[in-house]
């Protein structure tokens, strides 16, 4: 199966030697299946880097001003779907005056544009 390539925690984060311990940590927690730590490093990277907050937030809030919008037949090709969503996070985002950035963007883009796909 093909398909595109998440973002990494470098990408929404940025990089330092603080970054790099706590991604470490949290491999360490996935490659263990240690579900503790994984919530335990996931949480504290939430918390220290807003861009992680703001891509959930932002998602959350984008895919419910969209429940209902699109019937099951305008979700079946996913450029599409990403195209439409793209736009209607524009909306979103200037009339509620968001602060984002181009990462932040196709992150809530790409991540809502998933979950309708598969919903649809």
């Amino acid at each position: 199966m093909g398909g595109r390539r998440s973002y990494s925690l470098s990408d929404v984060v940025g990089t330092s030697k603080n970054v790099g311990q706590k991604k470490a940590q949290l491999t360490k927690s996935f490659n263990t299946s240690d579900i503790s730590g994984i919530s335990k490093y996931s949480a504290n990277l939430v918390v220290e880097h807003r861009d992680i907050a703001k891509i959930l937030i932002y998602s959350r809030k984008l895919f419910s001003s969209l429940k209902g919008k699109y019937g099951p037949e305008e979700l079946k090709n996913l450029k599409d779907i990403n195209r439409k969503v793209r736009v209607d996070w524009s909306y979103v985002k200037s009339t509620e005056k968001l602060e984002s950035n181009s990462i932040i963007d196709s992150a809530v883009v790409d991540s809502v544009s998933r979950v309708l796909k598969e919903r649809a």
